[in-house]
């Protein structure tokens, strides 16, 4: 059986997906993003999102931006010294990001909670794993198993 090759109709969207992040990251077409550091996520998988502080509205319920992104430096706060200290960061467009955290709310696999400075924040606690697996899915969560393709190739030899 001959090997269809979709290197032709990769390379497209692999080039949009390139232009769209150089937009994203150089400010073309005034693209903005509300970026937010969590210093707890290394330790518990988790994220907290803010909606509230000291009774207003804040955070994600008053951002005007297009995309959320969440850094995790692997160091607390008081360790972090320079950019890195960051080694993962997560992009979400806004709107997707509160439909996914509305569902998780409903499916309990997220809850508001006090935190942030002094615990004067109200925000959404989700695990990281739980958002990703809406974004893939759309639908469901995924279960702890790893899905592997019939026919892998062979990566080493034992």
């Amino acid at each position: 059986m001959k090997h269809k090759s979709d290197f032709d109709i990769d390379l497209k969207i692999g080039q949009i997906t390139e232009e769209y992040l150089r937009k994203i990251l150089t400010n073309k077409d005034n693209i903005k993003i509300e970026v937010k550091t969590d210093f707890k996520t290394h330790e518990t998988g988790n994220i907290f999102i803010e909606y509230e502080d000291r009774n207003k509205p804040s955070g994600l319920s008053i951002t005007k931006a297009d995309w959320w992104a969440i850094a995790i430096p692997n160091k607390p706060k008081e360790e972090m010294k320079n950019e890195d200290d960051i080694k993962f960061m997560i992009f979400v467009k806004v709107d997707y990001l509160k439909k996914i955290l509305k569902q998780l709310l409903k499916e309990k696999k997220a809850f508001k909670l006090p935190g942030g400075d002094n615990n004067e924040a109200k925000g959404v606690v989700v695990r990281i794993v739980d958002i990703l697996s809406k974004v893939l899915s759309g639908k469901k969560s995924y279960s702890n198993k790893i899905y592997i393709q019939e026919k892998q190739p062979t990566l080493y030899k034992e």
